[in-house]
């Protein structure tokens, strides 16, 4: 696996996580693919919750991986790879606290920054693909219609 070997660029797109997953069923997905938008016009969350983000102003993008060596009943360790990269990630770039609130957001101080959906497809008892939507803030101040405790920060 060569995770960013193959990078489909678009400008829009409804959800990263639902292109990647028509590449998937399509078989035109690689392991390692990654999907990266521009612009989301219809970014998915949580329990059907949309992650709305300014076009050009953060990033949007989903990876396709085949995890052959994790069992289905460990599916989550995928969730702990990611965030806790994440997270590695941020600490090393910005000077401030960085958390988890598991099973999918990721924080600095009291603000969202990051929120993750992992998609899986199982097969019997294999993994057939995980696909991890991320959306990162990276520069959005304006943030209509989100509670306080779920706004990002820039």
């Amino acid at each position: 696996m060569y995770i960013g070997k193959n990078i489909i660029e678009l400008d829009v797109v409804d959800s990263t996580n639902n292109y990647a997953s028509k590449l998937v069923a399509n078989q035109e997905a690689l392991d390692g693919t990654v999907v990266v938008a521009h612009f989301q016009g219809e970014g998915k969350g949580q329990r059907g919750n949309v992650w709305s983000s300014e076009p050009g102003k953060n990033l949007t993008f989903s990876l396709v991986l085949n995890p052959k060596r994790v069992v289905p009943s460990e599916a989550f360790v995928i969730s702990k790879i990611v965030s806790l990269a994440i997270c590695k990630y941020l600490e090393s770039v910005i000077d401030e606290d960085v958390f988890i609130k598991w099973p999918n957001d990721i924080y600095v101080g009291e603000k969202k920054i990051c929120g993750i959906l992992i998609e899986n497809q199982f097969k019997g008892k294999n993994f057939e693909y995980a696909i991890i939507g991320i959306g990162l803030n990276v520069n959005q101040t304006n943030f209509q219609n989100l509670a306080s405790s779920d706004q990002l920060i820039p």
